[in-house]
């Protein structure tokens, strides 16, 4: 597949123009050329910036607030959407981005809102905002139009009101326990031989010999619905609790997992040669699945965990530097002081064996009957 690149042009015609129409995404595919997905690159930002500003030149509309919420400017909203149509809105603003023009627009939205930047709320806001879900539900447009706030900005915020804050209680690590071990046993229930269309193992698969592949122990797992059933902790909090969680249980070395045993020395060291021989220029082009891969038994959140920890304490000014500035410096500076740190340990006892990377996982070894709190599943 070819992966279009900054501005890249595509037969005289935009990219978002092709994957939006023409039945888009059979047209990519025939051509083979490859969208981008996930986080937005530097290029990406700077160049959304610059359509909606060729565009605002185009149309004389004042301000890009007023382009994508015109409806917030009672008297020119017929005469905003009238442009928008008129010039092709959407293509225009998705021009040479390698990406779909909605989730250009998505993006954009949220550069361009006013009411999405203005701090902390106050008391007074969050007292408005209980009053107006209890009134309106989840109808986040009309909420956030009653608290001149945005849309993204007042869901965030209510999300956060109704959850518990600071550390987890055992009960609450046991529930969340017990709701990820029901939901595996039946995701690892299509792994074994002869399972049916139910997802359920053949006879001869007892819940000891229940596996599961790394990818499937954090990979689109339904996180609303597990949020849900521990009721006490939004999925972000749960989906980041899971993960710590995780970070023990797939490490062959545990006694080593929090502190600076060789195993960690060396999977910095590892994450460092990886991230420098991919050579990109953007640290939104990573691929931290890969990346895992390459460490062994650590999941792409544990990875970008250890990144952004050498980051923070090995280099310094380290939010002035651009990416490739940042890997050069843990290469040429970080890594011989982590040799360093190895030798030492060497000179004062025997380095641990590199862990062994496993490929399936059994749920008896990550479960345990002492570990979780059983949950009624009948109701």
């Amino acid at each position: 597949m070819i992966a279009l690149r900054r501005g890249a042009p595509l037969l005289g015609r935009s990219v978002a123009a092709i994957s939006s129409g023409d039945r888009g995404a059979a047209v990519l595919r025939r051509l083979r050329i490859e969208l981008r997905w996930g986080r937005f690159l530097k290029w990406e930002n700077l160049k959304i910036k610059e359509n909606v500003a060729n565009f605002l030149a185009l149309t004389g509309i004042e301000t890009a607030n007023q382009l994508f919420y015109p409806e917030r400017y009672r008297g020119q909203v017929d005469i905003i959407k009238r442009l928008r149509v008129q010039h092709s809105f959407m293509h225009r603003i998705a021009e040479d981005i390698p990406r779909p023009c909605y989730k250009v627009h998505t993006r954009a939205k949220k550069t361009f809102d006013d009411l999405n930047y203005l701090g902390r709320f106050s008391e007074d806001e969050n007292l408005q905002l209980q009053k107006l879900q209890r009134i309106h539900g989840n109808d986040w447009k009309t909420i956030s139009s009653g608290m001149d706030r945005s849309m993204y900005s007042v869901q965030k915020r209510f999300n956060m009101m109704t959850t518990t804050v600071g550390p987890w209680s055992q009960e609450e690590v046991d529930i969340l326990l017990g709701v990820m071990k029901l939901h595996l046993e039946r995701l690892a229930g299509e792994n074994q031989p002869g399972s049916g269309n139910d997802g359920a193992a053949d006879a001869g698969s007892g819940p000891e010999q229940l596996w599961l592949t790394k990818r499937q122990l954090y990979n689109k797992l339904p996180w609303k619905s597990i949020s849900e059933k521990v009721t006490s902790r939004s999925w972000l909090q749960c989906r980041e609790k899971w993960f710590t969680i995780l970070k023990t249980k797939l490490s062959t070395h545990k006694k080593e997992v929090r502190g600076g045993g060789s195993q960690s020395v060396l999977s910095k060291i590892n994450l460092i040669n990886t991230l420098y021989a991919m050579d990109l220029e953007d640290a939104a082009e990573i691929d931290w699945e890969q990346v895992a891969d390459c460490l062994g038994n650590v999941t792409p959140h544990h990875a970008q965990k250890i990144f952004n920890c050498l980051k923070m304490t090995r280099v310094p000014h380290s939010s002035v530097l651009s990416f490739c500035e940042l890997i050069d410096f843990l290469h040429d500076k970080v890594i011989p002081m982590l040799r360093n740190k190895l030798n030492q340990m060497a000179d004062s006892c025997p380095l641990q064996q590199e862990e062994e990377v496993q490929n399936k996982y059994l749920l008896s070894n990550i479960f345990s009957d002492e570990e979780y709190m059983e949950l009624d599943n009948t109701a």
